[in-house]
């Protein structure tokens, strides 16, 4: 179907073409869902440093390294790497879907 002024359709059609291109509510919650994505991880982060400073001052307290706090560290410390590299992806998606969305702004 082409859309010609002289075609009966064509104000409808572009209308909704307009309406749906300048529709950013998909946009929207892809922001609101990321930035809940990046709560929980900060959440996650808070708690297993958390866990790598008690084990870390268990470790002092004691004078010595107790059974199995060396791999309870080691386990910590890679959750706390691959969060931090899911932090990081979470927040590059975020600027991407800011940058589609300022775009139109910047023509």
């Amino acid at each position: 179907m082409q859309l010609k002024g002289t075609n009966k359709y064509y104000e409808e059609r572009k209308n909704k073409l307009l309406v749906d291109l300048l529709d950013i509510r998909e946009e929207v919650k892809l922001l609101v869902e990321i930035k809940d994505i990046l709560d929980e991880i900060n959440i996650i982060l808070s708690v297993l440093d958390i866990q790598r400073t008690v084990i870390e001052q268990r470790r002092k307290a004691e004078g010595f390294t107790f059974l199995g706090s060396s791999a309870a560290e080691d386990l910590i410390k890679a959750d706390i790497d691959d969060f931090k590299k899911l932090e990081g992806h979470s927040r590059t998606i975020q600027e991407k879907v800011w940058q589609t969305l300022r775009r139109p702004e910047q023509s």
